[in-house]
């Protein structure tokens, strides 16, 4: 239906209906639409109508869209009612919905999915957009019932079974290059390393073989790669490619250690580098540093330089970082040209290749040393060094002392904080990868734009390490899924366009209720409404939303409650209502913001206010009322009177209330009197003790405790302790006569009457803790066990070894400490994915369980380091054979899955007394000893001796 020019037009089944609006009677007429077609029942059949900007009635029928010049539909109705210059847009398609962006641009639902109407030249043309679809799954019917525009000019699309879809039309900005069914660009969809050759084409890593792609003509040529699924750890799986010296070959870093690749030939070959062939698969984190040499690590740090084809193993580099925090060599360090960047578990270290001198640019937070973060990737801009930490967020550094001046974590990222990679595009924005989608920082406005799933991007997640820079300016980034290619400069540009076009947005206020009564609020946005309430209505609900659908999982919001200058209540919630129990007479303003503005479009506040009438009797008004009665005796009476019926009401509702509390309070309550002898005792009491109400008290409570004969020591064992006034509280295990255990909260308190002790009774209050006490349980458990495993965790470890050396000194008695390293662990991890990983680390926890002994300490430090503490040690040879079993028991094969799998270890043992007196030097001599063993041979143990500390 619609109204225009005080003509009433009604789309029907029998056809377009047309009446005059100003007429007494309306009197319809039937508008012809339909010129040199065929008359059907579907093309008459009418729909929709939308009336455009320049004067053009757009028609939906069930079968085809028309357009109808207005001027022309007017006289129709004045004349013989067929519209001549009438024109179908869409042929056949039967029409939804019809929902207008602007004068050039609308959005129709159809049969067959969402089109797109745009005007070019003064002529509609319309366009096939999608079917919608929920990811890589189409759904059983394609219409689009109904659509929804957002301020942001985003779609909510209306399905026939399937609900509300949202999408985006920023998405056309995004092309995706994967394989699907015969179409296979790419060696495989699992993405790990791009480079840009000079020749603008594109060599991928992936997880079987090289892909070499050309992006203009969408060619691609295959290398390396296996039939099938790959093995673990071979060649065919590429983490890493960089150019070689030689500008005809490729540097591939694979699971397999590092292969030259030929780009002419396609032939490869493996790099030892002289190394020996075992310690050449673990070649990994490799960079080239200033002096065009090649960094990397195997079980040492090293330098290989191509030209003379040298090794020189970096010594001085392994005294200063712990070889086993390091994750990778990051590249040369954009502040200093001499130095490499090297990411490891605690943070962000230089190396100067010069003066071979280490140190630590940046530190984690201490309660993050060791959990398996680490820095990904640096970029420098201006005089702030950027640094991303996958799962810790974004990091400013000053350029001149390396102080971090700027933090972006969970709070700002949300989701996002798992971040990966930091390009710079020619416009001075950073470019991140995540978890969560693509990501914009602006480092001058220090804010954030989301590019996420399900909106603009058909891929969720993206791969550390697989993004590029192209030399026209575009970037790629790599994920499980393939490639996402996109242009910076564009998406700038539009994104500047939206935000000089957008208003300024505020929170918007969605509903308030009463629990005292109902409101009758019309439904929209109650920001700036002025609320007067009554002086007798509680509970007061303020639902807010900020309308950002994509933001709202990770937002928070502050409000604030104000009277006058004065701040009654503030408080920061994820929640997106706020209740308020009661509130005194008075003015009142409420105001609700965001808590994070680290987004590129900053919301404004939104705030209503609130009046609370005075009681009738209560306003300044009465009171000065009464003042002036007081001047009169008779109207002093009648104040006085009406004060003491007043009180005597509020005493009875006072009396009533705290009867009702009695009978409906959860907490079980029993009186005694001044002879301990139960008087009463509420409904709560009753059903947990398995009480009556129709028998005497007293002896239904003396039948409890033969029951249960501690009870009466719980309950009434402490009245008689109690002095005038007195209250005892503490805390009881007790169980009730049906066996039940409960942790409860006792409360006593002694009232003493007017006439001293001969109304004295005891109110006893029992409140049920037993899920705070398990809560606390759980805590304790979580604070000293290893939540992958059930081990013990350091804290408790180095308590349990202090205790273990305490006894052993008292009693002459050997303590052992065994510190176990896995091997290969994390070639498994990183191939199989952390989910084998974790399988497979709770099955090694349990296996050193089964060996140990009950009086042994299994804990997990973290990652695959475990360690085990032996009481009482007989000699030296009872743990020699003790390790032993454990190395077989470790290495026995693992099946996890189709997998099976096989890991070794290495364990360093030391003594007290014999190494050490103290629990962390003792843990640290064990840990010397496992690092010596290590080097020397895998799945091997050596005692600690004093010279490894000198070597």
């Amino acid at each position: 239906m619609l109204l225009v020019d005080n003509m009433l037009l009604i789309a029907s089944s029998e056809g377009l209906m047309m009446a005059d609006y100003s007429a007494q009677q309306l009197i319809f007429k039937t508008i012809e639409h339909r010129i040199d077609e065929a008359f059907t029942l579907d093309n008459g059949n009418t729909k929709k109508l939308l009336l455009d900007d320049a004067g053009v009635l757009l028609l939906g029928t069930v079968s085809g869209l028309y357009s109808l010049p207005w001027e022309s539909v007017k006289r129709a109705h004045r004349g013989d009612g067929v519209v001549k210059d009438s024109k179908l847009i869409i042929p056949e398609r039967n029409i939804w919905e019809m929902k207008a962006q602007n004068r050039d641009l609308v959005w129709i639902g159809s049969d067959i999915g969402l089109l797109q109407l745009v005007r070019k030249d003064s002529t509609w043309q319309a366009f096939y957009v999608l079917e919608p679809s929920t990811g890589d799954v189409a759904l059983s019917r394609s219409d689009v019932r109904s659509i929804a525009l957002t301020f942001d000019n985003n779609l909510w699309i209306g399905s026939y079974f399937n609900g509300a879809l949202f999408w985006s039309p920023s998405s056309f900005n995004f092309k995706t290059v994967q394989n699907q069914g015969n179409k296979k660009p790419l060696s495989d969809n699992v993405i790990w390393s791009i480079y840009e050759d000079d020749d603008q084409t594109l060599w991928i890593g992936t997880d079987n073989g090289l892909t070499h792609y050309d992006p203009v003509s969408a060619d691609s040529q295959f290398y390396m790669v296996a039939d099938g699924i790959p093995e673990p750890y071979s060649i065919h799986t590429i983490v890493n490619v960089m150019p070689a010296p030689d500008q005809e070959k490729l540097l591939l870093s694979t699971y397999s250690g590092m292969v030259l690749f030929d780009k002419r030939s396609g032939d490869y070959k493996q790099l030892n580098f002289g190394l020996s062939g075992e310690e050449a698969d673990f070649v990994g984190g490799s960079a080239f540093g200033p002096d065009g040499d090649l960094y990397f690590f195997a079980n040492h740090f090293y330098r290989y330089n191509f030209a003379s084809e040298t090794l020189t193993r970096l010594d001085t580099l392994e005294e200063q970082i712990t070889f086993n925090l390091v994750m990778n060599f990051i590249g040369v360090n954009p502040l200093n040209a001499e130095e490499m960047l090297l990411a490891t578990y605690d943070g962000l270290w230089s190396f100067n290749v010069t003066t071979q001198q280490a140190r630590q640019l940046h530190r984690l937070p201490e309660r993050l040393v060791n959990t398996e973060l680490w820095p990904d990737v640096v970029n420098l801009d201006g005089h702030v060094l950027w640094v991303g930490y996958p799962g810790y967020g974004l990091v400013g550094l000053d350029a001149t002392t390396y102080e971090e001046r700027y933090h972006f974590g969970r709070d700002a990222l949300g989701q996002a904080v798992v971040l990966f990679d930091l390009l710079e595009d020619d416009d001075g924005y950073f470019w991140f990868s995540s978890l969560n989608g693509i990501h914009r920082f602006s480092s001058t406005e220090l804010t954030f734009t989301q590019y996420e799933y399900g909106r603009e991007l058909s891929i969720a997640e993206f791969n550390q390490g697989a993004n590029a820079k192209l030399q026209d300016g575009r970037m790629v980034f790599g994920s499980p899924k393939g490639l996402v290619f996109f242009e910076p400069h564009k998406l700038n540009q539009l994104k500047q366009s939206q935000l000089l076009s957008d208003e300024s947005r505020q929170m918007v206020i969605t509903g308030i209720q009463l629990s005292s009564r109902d409101l009758n609020l019309p439904r929209q946005n109650l920001a700036n409404t002025n609320l007067k309430l009554s002086h007798d209505d509680y509970g007061l609900t303020i639902e807010f939303s900020s309308l950002l659908y994509h933001q709202d999982r990770d937002a928070q919001y502050r409000y604030v409650l104000s009277k006058g200058k004065q701040i009654l209540s503030e408080d920061i919630t994820k929640d997106t209502r706020v209740i308020l129990p009661s509130l005194a007479a008075g003015d009142y303003r409420f105001e609700v913001m965001p808590v994070s503005q680290a987004r590129e479009r900053t919301l404004l506040p939104a705030s209503l206010t609130i009046h609370m009438s005075y009681p009738p009797f209560g306003s300044p008004l009465a009171y000065t009322l009464y003042a002036l009665a007081v001047v009169g005796l008779l109207g002093a009476y009648l104040v006085s009177r009406h004060l003491q019926l007043l009180r005597l009401k509020q005493a009875q509702q006072q009396v009533k209330l705290f009867g009702n509390a009695f009978r409906h309070t959860s907490d079980w309550v029993v009186i005694f009197d001044e002879s301990h002898l139960p008087v009463a005792a509420n409904p709560a009491f009753e059903k947990t003790f398995g009480i009556s109400d129709k028998e005497r008290l007293d002896r239904q409570l003396y039948r409890v405790y033969q029951q249960v004969p501690k009870l009466e020591a719980q309950l009434s064992g402490h009245l008689k302790l109690l002095s005038e006034d007195a209250v005892w509280k503490g805390e009881e295990r007790i169980q009730t006569p049906d066996g039940r255990q409960y942790d409860v909260l006792i409360d006593i308190n002694r009232m003493t009457g007017e006439k001293g002790g001969e109304d004295t009774h005891y109110l006893v209050v029992i409140s049920n803790i037993t899920e705070q006490k398990n809560a606390e349980r759980k805590l304790v458990k979580i604070a000293n066990f290893d939540n992958l495993t059930g081990l013990v965790n350091r804290s408790l470890l180095l308590d349990r070894l202090e205790h273990a050396i305490d006894s052993a000194a008292a009693h002459n008695h050997t303590v052992a400490v065994l510190f176990v390293d896995l091997d290969r662990f994390k070639g498994i991890n990183d191939s199989l994915g952390h989910d084998y990983g974790d399988k497979l680390l709770r099955v090694i926890a349990n296996r050193m369980l089964n060996q140990a002994s009950k009086s042994d300490t299994v804990a997990r430090l973290g990652g695959d380091e475990f360690v085990i503490v032996m009481e009482e040690v007989e000699s030296e040879s009872a743990v020699s054979s003790f390790v032993s079993q454990l190395i077989e028991s470790i290495e026995t094969p693992i099946s996890l899955g189709k997998e099976v799998l096989r890991v070794s270890c290495s364990v360093g043992i030391s003594f007290f007394p014999d190494d050490a007196t103290d629990p962390a030097e003792l843990l640290k001599q064990a840990d010397v000893a496992m690092y010596t063993a290590k080097k020397n041979t895998l799945s091997a143990f050596i005692y600690y001796t004093k010279e490894m500390n000198e070597r």
